[in-house]
């Protein structure tokens, strides 16, 4: 019997308040569980909202969404949500309320159609931290379970922001886990690492205008267990459509610039 994971990344419920993109994370996050309805289990790899202190009516709205999922979902915060020691973010204010199970620096192991699924999660925390964090927790998987490790960090030469470089790389990723998922970058990268499938799922919704979000499809992964792994990518219709371009210009006055991009426009 197979057993299907949705892993729906960096929804950034919120984002773009009082501009026309407002509404684009809550129906790009909408479309995604919706479409992730045939699944046993949800997967959110942090920054679910935008800030760390959501206004009421994002708040709402979050858990509305949340509301009509059926199926356990499991999640770590992102570095939008990172708050100070002994303050809760809230994706642990999500946890306390019944609507995940919030993760960080721990572990939780589900029996799901009689399977046993551990959920590794290390939620995010200052790149420069981030070597450090993990080694001190040094996660190892649960034997006789199918062990999944979840990050919201940049890795190796998967940067986000160049001003805060990794101290993460594949190579400090142990051995042992059966699935290996960062949120955090927001485009989508599906590689390997020991063997075994390392995921980026990328954001559901574009937060800025870059040429690597603008290649990559907005979407979701879907993880089927049934023996060996298949990794399925579900796009995102409801997503914004972004247009990335380059103009080389040579001492050529602001007008003739400004004509050149109206053209393309």
């Amino acid at each position: 019997m197979s057993i299907r994971i949705a892993i729906i990344s960096d929804t950034h419920f919120g984002v773009g308040r009082n501009t026309e993109r407002f509404e684009d994370s809550w129906e790009t996050a909408e479309e995604a569980f919706e479409k992730s309805k045939d699944c046993d289990l949800i997967l959110l790899p942090g920054d679910i909202f935008d800030t760390r202190i959501p206004r009421p009516e994002d708040w709402a709205k979050s858990m509305k969404i949340l509301s009509q999922v059926d199926v356990p979902v499991v999640a770590i915060h992102g570095n939008h949500e990172r708050r100070g020691r002994g303050l809760i973010n809230p994706v642990e204010g999500l946890d306390q309320a019944g609507f995940l199970k919030h993760l960080h620096c721990n572990h939780v192991v589900m029996d799901i159609k009689g399977k046993k699924i551990a959920i590794h999660g290390m939620s995010s925390v200052p790149e420069a931290y981030a070597k450090e964090v993990f080694k001190a927790w040094n996660p190892k998987p649960v034997e006789g379970a199918y062990n999944i490790l979840m990050l919201h960090q940049s890795i190796g030469s998967y940067v986000f922001n160049p001003l805060e470089p990794p101290s993460l790389t594949l190579d400090d990723l142990p051995e042992g886990f059966d699935l290996y998922i960062s949120g955090h970058i927001h485009w989508t990268e599906k590689t390997k690492v020991h063997g075994k499938y390392f995921l980026i799922p990328g954001s559901t919704v574009t937060t800025q205008i870059s040429k690597s979000e603008a290649k990559s499809p907005k979407g979701f992964f879907v993880v089927e267990i049934n023996g060996d792994e298949k990794v399925e990518f579900i796009k995102l219709d409801s997503a914004r459509k972004v247009f990335y371009k380059e103009f080389k210009v040579d001492h050529e006055k602001s007008s003739d610039i400004n004509e050149k991009i109206d053209e393309y426009l």
